[in-house]
């Protein structure tokens, strides 16, 4: 969906290049179907969408119904700012059009040369079927770039480039059955699982509890496994370390990575 923005990019420049940017990340990751957007225009203008303040659940809900869309991807630009080492900066001023971005110095002055552009964004991923929040997070890119706008579209490159690292690391499959070293787990392409990758295998203990609400499950590491093959709505799997037995109802989730 259209990112929200902050409020002063009054052209929307900004929230349009990362939206764009965080599209071409997920559909060049090739583990997604990525609706066209003017497909997405389309039905958006069709329910009456509006993109003034928050972002009705409902409505983008119902985008993704009439979309035939699994999910779909709400989110809202936290910051955007530019700095530069000679003004010493300092923020960012979004005017009517992004090439009017400059740095105000101490002077007045504006400052041009190389800056480096920061964005930062909150982003939640809706199943369409249930309404429900699948994930969450925040993401962040900071880049330098020849001038304002080649700064902001490199942060916004690099932040969708770490949306994406969030999405891929944070998916959870759960083992269906055990065969031997074989596992089948619940998630296949669907899942963006792909052949060749290693996954870490945990087993759920016990409920962590805040103020009386389950919020969690601790969990133990139990082995590793490497994915073998890949259907559409399931895994195969081989056990490549254990340290206790592997059991169905355990859990495969990607090894965290550094960004």
């Amino acid at each position: 969906m259209p990112l929200e923005t902050v409020e002063n990019d009054t052209d929307g420049k900004v929230a349009e290049i990362m939206t764009e940017e965080l599209t071409a990340a997920l559909y060049n990751s090739g583990r997604c179907t990525v609706v066209e957007r003017n497909q997405l225009a389309s039905v958006l203008n069709e329910i009456g969408f509006q993109m003034t303040g928050a972002v009705d659940p409902n409505k983008a809900v119902e985008a993704g119904k009439m979309l035939g869309a699994q999910y779909i991807v709400v989110g809202k630009i936290t910051m955007a700012g530019l700095t530069s080492n000679s003004a010493g900066l300092l923020g960012l001023i979004l005017g009517s059009s992004i090439g009017n971005l400059g740095l105000i110095g101490n002077a007045g002055a504006v400052a041009v040369g190389i800056l480096k552009g920061k964005i930062a964004l909150t982003y939640r991923i809706i199943d369409v079927q249930t309404g429900e929040i699948k994930m969450m997070g925040q993401a962040e890119g900071s880049k330098r770039g020849n001038g304002a706008e080649m700064a902001i579209y490199q942060a916004c490159k690099e932040a969708a480039k770490n949306v994406l690292m969030d999405m891929v690391q944070n998916v959870r499959a759960r083992i269906a059955d055990v065969t031997g070293e074989t596992i089948y787990i619940d998630l296949g392409s669907d899942g963006g699982f792909r052949k060749g990758e290693t996954l870490t295998i945990v087993r759920e203990t016990t409920p962590i509890e805040v103020n009386g609400k389950v919020v969690g499950m601790k969990e133990i590491t139990v082995g590793t496994a490497k994915v073998t093959e890949v259907n559409d709505e399931y895994s195969v799997c081989k056990i490549t370390a254990h340290t206790d037995v592997v059991k169905k109802g355990d859990i495969v989730k990607r090894i965290q990575k550094k960004k």
